[in-house]
């Protein structure tokens, strides 16, 4: 499955009928003085397809429960920035703020009996519940941010419900109207009421319908990271009214977890672009990054920078700090670089081609270079082998707690620097690493794999992921004090460690 959330051009002005007008339009299914097929080249460029749509007076229904007003298409229609053949660059997310979703409130009005209304509790807990997610629901008596009314009898016999979608970041979609008359009043069971209210809840906080491409839409659509594009057990896909709740699927579950995460502990430093950065250290309360062919030191409070030495550092392979010096592998080749005045000196004679990692512990310096670990005098460059066992495919290393760690072959692994001995860390597959780090605040190990960010036991292997936030493109990661820093897409950003 891919969740998905809508995205619209300007600022969405969907129909947000008050209950007056629902009472009368009561029995109103007929054109108005403009053709429906007017609106259909409209529809077609928000990405939806044209043969589900119905027209209600006011609006237009389309996927059987998702609202416009006819005022907005029209004021839409007439707009040259919608019309404009640049017209990809103009969209924005309607996600909801952080702030937003987390505190919304839910009521009915007299029009919703009982037996609705008791699912309609069920499904604001629900969307509460949903752990990993600040998503919180909260059923109120009498006012809120989402009205949930009776359509009044506007609906077809066939839609048991409707609403649409967020106007802007900070607003809800305002109400979801459901059809007391569905399937000509038959009975509804209650799980079948729940369903249908955390269906429509969920498309007022920015989900559309998770089988869009059955559906026949295209365009117009963000598309999450990391979630399947079909998913029968979700709760967002359309046409899928007589359905009973059984719970969210593992990837709505996920998506809401990508999309507002409880843990929201991040923050870009600095406007500064980072591009082409090879691994990063810190040393002294500062990063160090090589970016290009320059060498930099990062201030983290503000991502202000300044360049160190004139040194060319193209194709550094690997970055750490010992005893206040900066220590590089560049072009095959170990250098010992001051960190104030970026003058260098090469560190012994031999060559280290196909460098994977480097860290430092206890004085030395390890590498992992083709497929083999070796302890290195950070004075001479005098090495030596530990063990006999082969790296190929390493990935991440850093040291913690008097051992080593590295990611090779997906695999976590603990080492002891002395004789090379070592031991596997828990049974997860870490496939896809882009970043790793240790920090001494709280003794843990923190992962970048696959986009997600992990902090990671360095005794036992057990993960947990912080957050819900995609790093795509993460390529620079480094620990400072409390926070761990991380360049991702070209922006240096301080990440929380809890």
């Amino acid at each position: 499955m891919r969740v998905l959330f809508y995205v619209a051009i300007l600022t969405l002005a969907f129909s947000c009928s008050k209950e007056k007008e629902f009472k009368d339009l009561k029995g109103a299914n007929t054109m108005t003085d403009k053709s429906l097929d007017q609106y259909i080249p409209v529809l077609k460029k928000l990405g939806f397809n044209t043969k589900l749509v119905e027209d209600y007076g006011t609006s237009i229904l389309v996927e059987g429960d998702i609202s416009f007003s006819k005022h907005y298409l029209d004021s839409l229609s007439k707009s040259p920035v919608f019309n404009s053949q640049n017209k990809q660059a103009l969209w924005s997310s309607a996600y909801l703020t952080w702030a937003a979703v987390s505190n919304i409130n839910v009521y009915s009005n007299s029009s919703i009996p009982s037996d609705w209304d008791l699912a309609l509790q069920d499904a604001v807990a629900h969307w509460t519940n949903l752990t990993g997610a600040v998503i919180t629901m909260n059923k109120t008596s009498s006012s809120g941010n989402i009205l949930v009314t009776s359509d009044f009898g506007l609906l077809a016999n066939n839609v048991i419900a409707s609403a649409g979608f967020p106007p802007n970041p900070s607003t809800p979609y305002a109400q979801i109207n459901i059809n007391l008359d569905f399937n000509s009043g038959a009975y509804i069971p209650h799980a079948q009421k729940v369903y249908n209210l955390v269906h429509e809840l969920g498309h007022c906080i920015g989900y559309r319908h998770t089988n869009y491409a059955a559906l026949g839409e295209s365009s117009g659509w963000e598309i999450l990271h990391g979630i399947p594009t079909t998913d029968a057990g979700s709760v967002m896909n359309g046409s899928t009214a007589n359905n009973q709740w059984v719970g969210f699927s593992y990837f709505d579950g996920l998506s809401a977890e990508l999309v507002y995460p409880q843990w929201a502990d991040f923050t870009q430093k600095g406007p500064a672009v980072w591009p082409n950065t090879y691994p990063m250290t810190s040393l002294n309360g500062f990063a160090y990054a090589v970016q290009y062919t320059k060498l930099y030191r990062i201030n983290p409070s503000d991502g202000t920078y300044s360049q160190v030495g004139a040194g060319n550092w193209t194709g550094t392979e690997a970055i750490c700090t010992l005893n206040g010096y900066l220590y590089l592998v560049e072009n095959s080749r170990l250098y010992r670089v001051d960190a104030n005045t970026g003058s260098y000196v090469q560190i012994g004679g031999a060559v280290w081609p196909g460098t994977e990692g480097m860290c430092t512990l206890n004085g030395y310096l390890y590498i992992v270079e083709n497929s083999r670990l070796y302890r290195v005098d950070s004075n001479t460059g005098i090495y030596v082998q530990l063990g006999g066992a082969v790296w190929p495919g390493t990935k991440g290393m850093c040291a913690l707690n008097g051992s080593i760690h590295l990611v090779q072959n997906n695999r976590l692994y603990k080492i002891d620097p002395n004789t090379g001995s070592y031991v596997q860390l828990g049974g997860a597959v870490w496939a896809g690493i882009s970043g790793m780090c240790a920090n001494v605040t709280n003794n843990m190990l923190f992962i970048v794999q696959n986009d997600l960010y992990y902090k990671v036991s360095p005794t036992t292997g057990a993960y947990t992921r912080l957050g819900g936030i995609a790093w795509a493109g993460t390529n620079s990661m480094t620990s400072i004090a409390g926070y761990n820093y991380i360049i991702e897409n070209s922006r240096f950003y301080r990440v929380g460690i809890n």
